[in-house]
């Protein structure tokens, strides 16, 4: 599939996905996660001066495809966007501990400073920087990200220093249960 119609997929199913929340954690697939990271790293325009380090070893997650690829797209793009840097390194490192799957994702970009790290992930913050293409972003990227991780019954937060890059850290549950069918939460 070209990548124009993937991202065309995606952006599909996040939509019925927003229609019907429920999905997101129905959802549950066998993956290979370098192999879906390949998938989104290819949705992006990833400029030469940049490389993008997998983890080392293949893991396989059962786990909301559609939603992980939409946290990684979100957290990749604006890795590749706001590094200022001849010479970009976006690292993505992945282990099982416990019912989490914990990823990190570190970049050498221009960093966030730490009083705006508490708001990044809040709906229409913007920290009036411009990436490289000299645009500001939207604010709607990280408060999705979150959403979508707290969907996953995972976290994620920030850690960063400007001028030498940021880190995202987050984790999503293993094998999320449903309820059955006409249950009620309690």
């Amino acid at each position: 599939i070209s990548a124009s119609k993937r991202l065309l997929t995606l952006v599909d199913e996040m939509l019925n996905y927003s229609n019907e929340p429920a999905l997101l954690l129905s959802d549950q697939r066998c993956l290979q996660l370098n192999k879906l990271l390949k998938s989104v790293v290819e949705l992006i325009d990833v400029p030469h001066s940049v490389k993008v380090n997998f983890p080392k070893v293949e893991h396989t997650l059962t786990c909301s495809s559609v939603a992980l690829e939409q946290i990684f797209l979100n957290l990749l793009t604006n890795a590749v966007r706001y590094n200022d840097k001849q010479e970009g390194v976006i690292n993505i490192q992945f282990r099982e501990e416990g019912s989490y799957y914990k990823f990190k994702i570190s970049d050498n970009g221009m960093g966030i400073a730490e009083k705006d790290l508490h708001k990044i992930f809040e709906k229409a913050v913007t920290l009036n920087a411009l990436d490289r293409f000299n645009k500001k972003g939207n604010g709607i990227g990280l408060h999705t990200v979150k959403l979508l991780v707290e969907k996953l019954h995972g976290s994620i937060h920030a850690e960063s220093n400007i001028g030498e890059g940021t880190v995202f850290i987050f984790s999503v549950k293993k094998n999320i249960q449903l309820p059955a069918e006409g249950a009620t939460a309690a």
